[in-house]
Parts: C-alpha cells; structure tokens; sequence
C-alpha cells in the first residue's frame, strides 16, 4: 500500500487515486498531464443531471467543450463580458445592501439571515445574464400551474444540487449498473424533467420578448444567434450559467462574512482599509487593487472552506506518470483540494483562518492558484473572474455599510453538509455589539446543495471497510471447507453472484441454477452467504423439521422501515411477541369463527363485485371490463371492515393537512408500501456498510411510512370515535383495544398489516385464475358445468366448495403456477444445522424459492402449463394447501390462508357462474410480472356475457317436452368482425336418448352455418323431467357457437330432436347430422321454428 500524497484505492473496477498534496503534484495532474487526464468521470446521478455532460464545466475537453467555453466566455464570463454586465452586479449589490437596511430598521434586534437574502440577488443576477431579465413568476405550461420565483430556485438549484450529492452504489461498481436502483433514478429523473419544463418555459419568454423587438443582451440571445446547438444543449448551457453563478459565489461570501463576524478584529481591519482606499466612496470594482486586505481575506476563505472540496473526478485515458509513479490507463483520479489546502507541510496552522497568510503589496488575480480553488489550466473554472468580482466588493460593501457579529450561539457553527462545504446552518448576523439575546434560536433552514460529485472520496473510505470483511472471508474458508456445504454457484469477488441476476425476476434465475447444481446451492450476495432451496422436500425441511434452526426473518432495510423493525405478524421472528399478535389476529380476524363472523361481509363484497360487473357491461357490453379495477375495489373495502369496522370513503388527515379520498387511501396503505418493499438498497449486500447514506431512498421510505402512519392513525381515531358514541362494531381494533398490551405505533402497524395482507395476495391469486380461465375456454365451461350440477340456478356459496372439486382445482392449480410469494422471506440460521444433507452454518441467510419448487419437473408433469385437472382428487381437501406451501409451512403458516381460500373460490365461482369470459385481443400471451415479484404486471381485461335468464320459451311435440330458455342476444366485435353470441338453457322432458340440435338460419339471405349440437345442462323441471344424455366425452355446456351477423338481421332457429345414431363429429370440434329434417321425420316429431329478431327484441312463432 502506498503512502503520502499518491493514495491507489481499488475499488474492484476501475482504480482510485486520491491526490493529495503537494501543491506542485496537484498542478501537475491538471496542468503538465493535463492531455493525459482531461475527461471527466462522472457518477449516474451526474451524467442525468447534466444530460450527459452537456456542460462547460463537466464536458470532455474536444471540440464541443472549447466551443461551448468560447461562447460562455464571449457572452457571459470572459473580460469583455464582464464589463457588459457590470451595471447588473452594481445594481445586485446595491439592491442586498438596502435589503439588509430595511430589515435592521424593521427589527433592530433580530438576526439577519444573510443567506437568504444575498442568494436572492444571486439568483436575480443569474437570471438576468441568461436570459436577460429577472422574474418572479413564470407559467410551465408542462407542469399546468404558475410557479413563484422561489419554486423557480428550488427546480434549478436547489433540487439539482441536491441530486447531484446521491451515492448510487452502482457507481462503484459500473458492472453492475443494469441491477435497477430505481429510488434513485425516479428522483433524479423528476428533477431533470421539472427542470427542463421551467427551462423552456423560461426560454420561450425570452424568445417572446426579442419576437417583440425588445432589445436585451443576454446569453440566450447569443447561442440562439450562433445556431449550432440542439434545444437540449441549449437548455443546459442556459441553465448552466444560472446555477453556477448562483451557488459557488454564495458559498464563499457567505463563509467569509461568517469568518469576518466571528473576528471582530480582522473585520475591524478590513473596514480601516477600506475607508482609507475608499473614504466616503461606496467600494467599487476599480478599488480592488488598492484593498490586499480584501484580497487576503477572499483567498483565505477559498482555501479554508474550499467550496468544492473534491475536483469532480477524471480518469486517465492513456498510461502516464504522477509524483514519479505509474498510473495506468482507466484509473480514475480524485484530486482533493481540502487536503491540499490544509496540508500544514504547505501552510502554517491550516485550521485556522488567518488572512494575513496572502498579504503581498498588491491584489493579483493569480494569488487564486495558490490554492487553485478554480482549477488550474485548461480546465480553470470559466467563472473565476466573476466569482472574484462579487464576492469581494459585496465582503467590502457589507463591511463598509454594517458591523457584523455572529449571533452567540453560532460561534463555533462550522458544520457542512456532508460531502460538500457548504455552511450547514445559514449565517445569522447581528447589527449591534450589545444587545438582548433571542429567546428563541431560529435555526434556519438547512439548504443541502453542492457543486460536485465527491463520489472518489466516499468510495475510499467505504473500501477499505469493504475489503476487511473480504479477507477475512478468505480466512474462514479453511474452516468451511471441512464441513459439508451445499454447492456454490462460480460468481466473482466481493459481490459474489449480484452480477448475474440480470433479469430481476430472481425467483426464476434460482430455478435455472437448480437444473444445474441441484435443489438447494448457496450463492453470495455481496458480502452474505445465501443458500437457496428449490424443492419441496428441502423447503418442508427447513419451515417443519428444522424450524427452531431457522425461525429468525432476514429483512431489507426498506422492509425494517416498512414493518416498524418486524412488528408485524407475517415478519416478526417467532417468539412471545409473535405467539401473541398471531393470537390476536387468529381470535379476531382470520381463525375459523372469527371468518364465521365476517362471513356476512365476504358475501356483501362478492355481491357488490357482481353488481358492479353487470352494469358496467349493460353501459357499455362491447367494452373489456378491468376486472382488477373493480376486484382491488371491493377487497379494499373488506379490508377497512375487518381491520377497523367500516368501511370509509374519505378521510381527513390531521398530520397531512387534507382530506383522502378511498383511492388516495389504497395508494398510501397498499400500493406506495408493495413498491417500496422491492427498492433494492445496496447496502443490504454489504451490511458493514450501512453507515454510508442512501439518501434518496431512505427519504423516500421514511416518506411512505410517515403517510401510511397518519392515514391509519386517522382511521383508527375514527373508530375511537364511534366506539365513545357507542357504537357497537365488532372489529380487529376493538380486539387490540381491549387487549391493551400494544404500544401505538406496533398497534397501527398491525391494523396496517391486516388491511394490506388482505388487500393483495388475494387479488393476485384471483386475477391469476380468472386470467387462466379466460384464456382457456374449455376449462372455464367445466368448472360451469360443475356449478350448474352441484348449485342449479341458485348462487355458488361457501358451503358448497367441498362439492366442487374442479373449482379447488382452480384455485390450487392457480398458486402453484403463479405462486403470490414466489420466494419466501428470508430467515437464517441462528445455529449450524443441516438441510438436505448440507452443513448450513450459523448466521447463513436462506431463501426459499416456491416458485421453483412449484415448476420441479420431478415434481410436476408439464409444470410451466396451468393444468387444474392435476388437482383433482375427487373432494376438496384443505390439506391441498401443503402440495404448493404456496401458504407457508409448519409453525409459520400463513394466518390468512382460509380467508384468502374462502373468498377467492367463491369468487372464481360467482364469476364463472354469472358471466362467460373471453380474453381481450392480444391478451392471451400477456404474463409478464411485475419484477421480483409475481404480480400480474398488465391488469386483466375480459369482455364478458352475462348468464342470466330473460326468457322461456316452451313447445310441446307428440308427448315431448321442449323449454327454450332464452338467455342472451347481443353483437359484439370478434377479431374485427361483428358477431352475435346465443346462449340457451335447454331443458328435456321425457327426452330417451335424443340430442338437441339447434340450426342457425340467416334470413337476410347470408350463407347459413352448419348445424350446432347444444350439449344440454341437467336441471328439474316438474317431477317427470329425466335427465338427457350428453355427446360423449363431451361437457356440458350452455353456449352455441359464434355466429356471423349484422345489427337488426332476422334469423331462424329451428330445434332437432334426432337420435344419436345419426350425429357424428366431423374431426373439427363440430358434429354433422347428414339428414336431421329426415331424422325427425322417422320418428314423425314434428319441430318448430323461432324467428329471433336482431338485436334486443323479443323472440316470436
């Protein structure tokens, strides 16, 4: 390991080196070298933020980068321009100096807030030489609203800079940049598309105003007049000179009036000078070189609170040498300017601030390279001029107009916001020397902004906590390898296997490993061993026989947040605390009398799902009807029932300051809560790790768990208040309530927990099966068979799931090939145990993966089709539950597993019982998931048919009885054509062996079809009905084929009785009759025609 100012850091791909000192070695890097080491490397968060370094700042040095420097420079930062905007900067200082004046007289004895003030007229200024005119408002027509010129700060420089300070752990590991972080990329993503909307608005203003022939000299006047950018290049270059003139000036203004503050007797001696080079003249531009100790005080402040302490990061793009050392192609350097200027090898005491140290007989502007604060050559920051400008005639104009004290309290505040040094805490000055105390600290807001990306830094500080463990990872191999592990799937160092779930579906990557290292193997997720189980046997082992081995949960980090550190009843390791909420939920909830309980509300939400069915289809019947839609709806509402005694429709929250709607409430309780449990934070794989900040999806899980709080803080105090009025609602919170053993916050997360475990697992598994169903006609017409034989005409009821054996089929088929939690979530194994023969050490995680125990082929036969006939056992059996563990195992089962049973079968049969489906077009193939998980990722659309009767008919021939029952006529599109779907129950009286033919006959003069057998549907009609026989191997059905038609088309249906003798199948899923007019005749039945009138009109003849 090298030592001194040359630090390498390895950071497994590429290779980190920090400069540090000398001075000389520092110029070296971006002067002697500079061809060598020109281009910039930048982190995600930065290469989005600056559209893929269409900066000045941040470009590669080649042409573009010296072109777009010439045009800045030209027009905006270079001498001439300077002199072209000097009356901005003038009128900037005035306007800060009488703002400061007007708030002292208001209140002479408040702190100023110097930063609000002085980055206000930055921001004014900025604007003013971009675009050519300051604005307080302006209208984003993108964004549909008018925003205030401080919503117009935070979009352009706040939220960017901000942005730009995000560790994306895939930074540090650039092979692993297709693993998602999509916490991070949705904030960065936000902001770039914000900031470009209130970009081109502000751009077209300005574009309005030269339309108008409004003569104004600005930045943008200039690159329009060079036409040689594109509109995102022009946005960023505009946009570009707002935020840098508006934040590295502030930085040091605001650091060096701090210094001045809290050093009376430098402050003192700045304002002598000045009023010996100045007298009663206001200080001005043309003073400068007559004030060193202006200047002195300027570089003093740039080399102690360097605003950007870290240069943002190049790389060597050719094998070249620094300080006398190798330094190979594809290192990237870090060249860090706070350790060069507080090398006390270089500068006296470089902890203090002491601007006596620059004190030369004159103000030079190269006195900026001693601590080259704005880089040094070719890329010498463009804004140095500028920046030197400002900040030192406001320091001398702030001087010369007020005394400044630091307010008490704030002396010693020196600190920044991590990785940048920018002043934590606003400066808050005051005008007197004595004066009373504030009784109350204001402290400010805190403003976390930056002008780099110091990603070099916080990379070499997390290595070599990363490398400790890896070696001492190499160290225990010795001892593994005399036991008996399970195999290891070859992945690389340090992150082990992470590089190959490429497919973020993992529970299907585990499924292809096990073909080829067996059903259970271990992988290594950066630092944490992981053994996976693909069969059932092994999974049986380690939920049942092994279970005090492994008992523990093993949660992310977002999940921890989620389940208020596993005060819940599904992730809670097994112990009192768990023993005792299972309880509570199993008495209340979810157990077998509790469901008895709550029965009344399973049949009103299947009830309301019907409803709802039909009178969206009678609004609209050639529309595909989004069946989750409607069946999330309804859970939902079941949901609030049982967890809090009622449902609700809007809820006003005291904490959020607004009203829910029910929508708003399931995005907050449900929806926010499942996306959030599958961010992936990197540090879950490196867990010594955890101190670094993931700032951006920490925020963005603290955000989903405070909202979900106060929703369900909301809920509960209603049901307070209906119980204080007395109202009696038996419901999980009552239960909870008068257990009185449960602090708040475990109280609302497990009434949390019973509203969303309610709320989706079930759908998924319902959506699943009426998917599969739709999408297979023949299965759908059995299962409508079975209800037809076992309910008749009345509705399918939970009582009756023991008789359908085909509808547990269904549903038992469905969660094994669309398991709801395809992989168990993770324990470990607090003591060494075995699993399958292996030795499974102490601390090892273990995942089980049911999705590939349901798709074993030693287990199941075809396992990737959805065959419900693998189920059939002849009853329905609730121990069918273990052949799939889509539900869990042994002592950790699923609580919910009955409820989830009960309503999903009743559904499913309801559903069938009422409505024929069909798939949308195109939908058929449509079984993407939502990654990680098994969540359908398209919701399922299905045109329905209703089932339900209109009319009867009735035709007595020769002792033969006949009943038409009508059930439906209607047109609907098929595959672009119009066509007409008939539907008939047909009931035979003293019937013997005769087959209904019904033949289908085009009046208007089309072609006719061919003669269709209706497969009849047994029922009681009066006490003589027999049953008739159906086709055999047929089942039976109450549907005829589609038939081709036009709105208002007149046909005939003419109804056969023919015996079986003379029907045969004609090889195309059809039957022919050669003869059936003579078939009938031979048995001399005469039959009569119906002339059915097209569409929606009665039936005659």
């Amino acid at each position: 390991m090298l030592t001194g100012p040359y630090t390498p850091l390895e950071l497994e791909h590429p290779l980190w080196w920090c400069l540090i000192r000398p001075k000389s070695r520092k110029r070296q890097a971006m002067v002697a070298k500079y061809s060598s080491i020109s281009t910039r490397k930048l982190s995600n968060a930065l290469t989005l933020l600056t559209s893929d370094k269409s900066m000045v700042a941040m470009s590669d040095y080649g042409e573009f980068h010296k072109m777009v420097k010439r045009y800045i420079m030209t027009s905006v930062l270079g001498t001439n321009a300077q002199k072209q905007y000097r009356g901005h900067r003038d009128a900037m200082i005035k306007n800060i100096v009488e703002n400061f004046h007007s708030i002292i007289k208001y209140d002479p004895h408040a702190a100023v807030n110097f930063r609000e003030v002085f980055k206000n007229g930055l921001f004014g200024l900025a604007l003013k030489e971009a675009l050519g005119k300051d604005v307080e408002t302006v209208y984003v027509e993108e964004l549909g609203k008018e925003i205030s010129k401080k919503e117009i700060f935070d979009v352009l420089i706040v939220d960017p800079l901000m942005g730009a300070i995000e560790v994306d752990w895939r930074d540090f590991f650039p092979y692993l940049r297709w693993v998602p972080n999509r916490s991070m990329e949705m904030k960065i993503q936000r902001m770039v598309t914000r900031r470009r909307a209130v970009m081109r608005a502000l751009i077209m203003e300005q574009k309005k105003r030269i339309a108008r022939g409004e003569d104004i000299s600005c930045y943008l006047d200039f690159l329009l007049s060079e036409n040689t950018l594109t509109e995102e290049q022009l946005m960023m270059l505009i946009w570009e000179v707002i935020i840098e003139s508006s934040d590295t000036t502030l930085i040091t203004t605001e650091w060096a009036m701090f210094e001045l503050a809290k050093n009376p007797r430098c402050q003192d001696q700045l304002y002598r000078e000045i009023q010996g080079a100045c007298g009663l003249e206001k200080v001005e531009e043309e003073h400068l070189p007559q004030l060193p100790y202006l200047n002195a005080v300027f570089h003093e402040t740039l080399r102690r609170h360097s605003p950007a302490p870290v240069v943002p990061l190049r790389y060597a793009h050719e094998d070249t040498q620094l300080g006398g050392y190798d330094i190979p192609a594809g290192t990237q350097i870090a060249i860090n300017l706070y350790a060069c200027n507080m090398n006390v090898k270089d500068w006296e005491r470089p902890d203090e601030w002491m601007p006596e140290r620059f004190l030369t007989s004159k103000f030079e502007i190269s006195d900026s390279h001693k601590t080259m604060a704005f880089g040094a050559g070719k890329r010498a920051c463009a804004g140095s001029l500028q920046a030197m400008l400002i900040s030192c005639v406001a320091i001398g104009r702030l001087v010369q107009e007020f005394e400044w004290r630091v307010r008490e309290e704030d002396e010693d505040d020196v600190d920044t916001v991590h990785l940048t040094t920018h002043k934590l805490h606003p400066l808050h000055a005051e005008r007197e020397r004595e004066r009373e105390r504030e009784r109350e600290r204001d402290h400010g807001e805190h403003t976390f902004i930056a002008t780099d990306h110091p990603t070099g830094v916080v990379a070499s500080v997390a290595l070599g906590v990363v490398t400790v463990p890896f070696v001492l990872g190499k160290l225990r191999e010795g001892q593994s390898r005399r036991l008996n592990p399970p195999p290891a799937v070859p992945g690389l160092p340090l992150i082990g296997n992470l590089h190959q779930l490429k497919e973020k579906k993992p529970h299907q990557t585990f499924a292809n490993w096990a073909e080829i290292y067996g059903p259970i193997y271990t992988i290594k997720t950066g630092a944490s061993n992981v053994v996976v189980l693909n069969s059932t046997d092994v999974a049986k082992e380690a939920m049942v026989t092994k279970y005090s081995s492994a008992s523990s949960r093993k949660l992310s980090n977002a999940l921890t947040l989620l389940t208020s550190n596993k005060s819940m009843v599904a992730m809670s390791d097994y112990g009192e605390f768990h023993k005792m909420v299972k309880r509570y939920i199993m008495t209340s909830v979810l157990g077998t009398n509790a469901q008895k309980q709550h029965r009344v509300h399973r049949d009103t939400m299947i009830d309301k799902i019907i409803q709802i069915l039909h009178s969206v289809i009678k609004e609209d019947p050639h529309t595909a009807v989004n069946f989750r839609e409607v069946f999330k709806n309804e859970l939902f509402r079941l949901s609030l029932k049982e967890a809090i005694g009622k449902d609700v429709d809007s809820i006003y929250v005291e904490e959020l300051g607004k009203e829910f709607s029910k929508k708003e409430m399931f995005e907050v309780l449900v929806v926010d809560p499942m996306m959030g449990a599958i961010d992936v934070d990197w540090r879950d794989f490196f867990p010594y790790l955890r101190w670094i900040p993931n700032q951006s999806l920490e925020m963005k899980i603290r955000r989903i768990v405070t909202r979900r709080m106060a929703v369900t803080r909301a809920l509960i105090m209603e049901q307070k208040k209906r119980i204080a009025h007395g109202e009696e609602i038996s419901c999980y919170l009552d239960h909870l309530l008068s257990e009185n053993t449960l602090t708040e916050e475990q109280m609302i997360t497990l009434i949390w927990e019973a509203i969303i475990e309610a709320s989706d697992t079930t759908l998924i598994t319902t959506e699943w099966a009426m998917y599969e169903l739709t999408k297979n006609p023949e299965c759908q017409l059995r299962l409508y068979s079975e209800i037809q034989e076992v309910c008749g005409s009345r509705q399918v009821m939970e009582e009756d799931l023991p008789q359908l054996p085909y509808l547990n089929a269904i549903f038992h088929e469905t969660i094994r090939r669309h398991s709801p939690v395809p992989i168990v979530p993770p324990r470990y194994a607090h003591e060494d145990t075995q699993l399958g023969g292996y030795d499974i050490s102490a601390s090892t995680q273990i995942a089980i993966n049911l999705y590939a125990c349901n798709m074993n082929k030693k287990d199941w036969d075809r396992p990737e089709v959805w065959r419900p006939e693998r189920f059939l056992n002849g009853k329905f059996e609730s121990s069918d539950l273990l052949k799939t563990m889509a539900f869990g195992a042994g002592k950790r089962v699923c609580a919910g597993s009955l409820q989830a049973m009960l309503i999903s079968c009743v559904s499913i049969g309801r559903l069938v019982q009422e409505f024929e489906w069909r798939p949308r077009e195109g939908d058929a193939d449509d079984v993407d998931t939502v990654q990680l998980t098994t969540h359908k990722l398209h919701p399922l659309h299905a045109y329905l048919t209703p089932r339900g009767k209109e009319m009867i008919f009735e035709s007595c021939a020769y002792g033969y009885g006949l009943s038409l029952d009508f059930t439906m006529l209607k047109d609907f599109d098929y595959s672009g054509r119009k066509v007409c779907e008939m539907s008939w129950f047909i009931q035979i009286i003293s019937s013997d062996s005769m087959l209904i033919l019904l033949r289908i006959k085009n009046l208007s003069g089309h072609q006719h079809e061919p003669y269709l057998p209706c497969r009849t549907v047994p029922t009681r009609y009066r006490n003589d009905t027999t049953q008739a026989s159906a086709w055999p191997g047929t089942y039976y059905a109450v549907s005829c084929q589609q038939i081709s038609t036009r709105p208002h088309t007149t046909y005939a249906v003419s109804i056969f009785l023919t015996p079986r003798n003379q029907i045969r199948p004609d090889g195309n899923g059809r039957f022919v009759c050669s003869d059936p007019t003579a078939a009938a005749k031979s048995l001399d039945i005469s039959y009569p025609d119906l002339t059915l009138y097209m569409p929606n009109r009665c039936p005659s003849g």
